[in-house]
């Protein structure tokens, strides 16, 4: 197949191109089913940003107000808050003073271990969070209950746990 043929043919969207690329190389088939997956979990991440934006957060800044709230004391220490975001120490750092700005959450010093330091969840962050968790939650809903994205998502799945 030529270039020209390639660039031709139709393609609905960047799951099918990614479906179409498999097979082309059978040594590629991996990454194709890689590419796959990250593309049905860019497709959901993005509608999950949408979502939250309507309430005024990004879905870094939920997922980290959310996984707070369900902590026991309601506070995870910095490094915890890091690996719970996928940010390095210095972009958690900037989070946390965005969010404590905003009266969201505050940090706290560890009692224990001085060195230590905790983020808490403050009373304005658990109802922000109380007001953006439906919307998440049915955004999240829509995304994986539309056949599209759990067939692409089980196609790739599926493929890369037969390897």
């Amino acid at each position: 197949m030529t270039t020209t043929e390639i660039t031709q043919r139709p393609v609905d969207d960047a799951a099918a191109a990614l479906h179409w690329s498999a097979g082309a190389d059978p040594r590629r088939d991996l990454v194709a089913d890689w590419r796959a997956m990250r593309s049905a979990h860019c497709h959901v991440d993005h509608a999950l940003s949408t979502a939250v934006a309507q309430v005024g957060l990004s879905l870094v800044e939920f997922t980290v107000l959310d996984i707070l709230e369900e902590q026991v004391d309601a506070h995870l220490r910095m490094q915890d808050v890091a690996c719970v975001a996928a940010l390095t120490t210095g972009a958690t750092t900037r989070l946390v003073g965005r969010l404590e700005s905003r009266g969201l959450l505050r940090r706290v010093i560890c009692a224990s271990d001085r060195r230590g330091i905790y983020t808490e969840l403050t009373d304005d962050g658990r109802d922000l969070l109380a007001t953006a968790r439906p919307v998440h939650d049915a955004a999240l809903r829509a995304c994986l209950e539309d056949p599209a994205t759990v067939a692409a998502v089980s196609s790739a799945a599926a493929a890369i746990s037969r390897r």
